[in-house]
């Protein structure tokens, strides 16, 4: 395979994204409409937000309550319950760490002080993660999408049988541990404040402590009652199904269905990819607020998830709509193209 050929994806997304920053300012829609005038009226839709983010902690409480009261079973179908239970377990999680990112950008909640509050309390325990530490970090991703030192680069794996098994062992979860202590050491260590003081409110990893007793907790006393369903599910969720889902998803995000599995992309720049997934069920999971649009949000990074169908919409009636359509794709489509390669 050429280089040129390893690059073409990458060269489609690049054309995208510079014709929409050039053509911005004159875009029109088949109606008229200025875009400019157009992009004032996407406002986020909050009750849409917190509906969805509520949905996915109902799944997760529903799932233990569920649990808690389940009786004994046979052995095979005590392992088919626990299965079924860590996938809806660890599935959901995926789900609400989603919209962490939606926090990243400010879109949680009206008053800023809130949106990062909200985003701690709600998703940040339950990931371990603090949106002002995840924030620089995302955006980072935005300005070094496609370069050796992107900070979000699951996509430089290839997605074969070794990266389901790392993920599907733990050994994927341990290193993100690894990881995350390393970022919070960083973000909280002694770095003076504007006043050449240490900053109080990054001197405690509260979120990251909050996280570890509410899992821990939640084993633990579950052993304690002989609630052993719940015990093994929510083992199962949090260390193999979740770590698979964040593995996975900016794979079928952001890799490029030419990129080779014995390149280094630390090393050599893999390209800026992106893709349209549309709507279903597996693109309300995988691709939960707003993922399932995902080319649309690195186009315009501040735009609400809420909206992005609405701005699809809008570009499907522009001279852009020839450049978006080959981004345009499904899930299994791409998992497809990838495995194995």
């Amino acid at each position: 395979m050429s280089t040129k050929s390893v690059f073409d994806e990458w060269s489609q997304a690049d054309d995208l994204t510079q014709k929409f920053r050039q053509s911005v300012a004159s875009l029109h829609n088949s109606s008229g409409v200025a875009y400019r005038e157009f992009r004032k009226s996407l406002s986020p839709r909050y009750g849409v937000v917190w509906a969805e983010l509520l949905c996915g902690h109902g799944v997760l409480i529903g799932t233990v309550m569920v649990l808690l009261f389940q009786k004994p079973l046979p052995w095979w179908v005590a392992l088919l319950v626990i299965a079924c239970s860590a996938l809806l377990i660890g599935g959901a999680i995926a789900y609400l760490a989603l919209f962490m990112h939606e926090a990243a950008h400010f879109n949680l909640a009206q008053s800023t002080l809130w949106n990062d509050r909200l985003a701690n309390l709600l998703i940040g325990v339950l990931t371990g993660t603090e949106i002002k530490t995840y924030r620089p970090t995302h955006f980072d991703h935005h300005r070094k999408l496609g370069l050796p030192d992107d900070p979000e680069h699951f996509y430089f794996n290839p997605l074969n049988w070794h990266l389901v098994i790392a993920s599907l062992t733990g050994m994927t979860l341990l290193q993100a541990v690894r990881k995350r202590f390393h970022n919070t050491k960083v973000t909280t260590g002694s770095a003076p404040a504007a006043s050449g003081k240490p900053s109080r409110s990054n001197s405690f990893p509260w979120v990251l402590v909050g996280g570890m007793l509410l899992h821990g907790g939640l084993v633990v006393g579950s052993l304690w009652f002989h609630c052993w369903f719940l015990t093994f599910s929510w083992l199962a969720g949090v260390l193999l199904v979740w770590p698979f889902f964040t593995v996975l998803r900016p794979i079928l995000e952001h890799r490029s269905t030419q990129a080779m599995a014995g390149t280094d992309y630390f090393r050599v720049p893999h390209g800026a990819v992106n893709r349209l997934f549309g709507d279903g069920p597996l693109a309300w999971i995988l691709g939960g607020a707003g993922f399932n649009r995902h080319l649309l949000h690195h186009l315009e990074p501040q735009i609400s998830y809420t909206r992005l169908r609405e701005l699809e919409q809008f570009l499907q009636e522009t001279s852009l709509e020839p450049l978006l359509k080959p981004h345009r794709t499904t899930y299994l489509r791409v998992f497809g193209e990838l495995f194995g390669k």
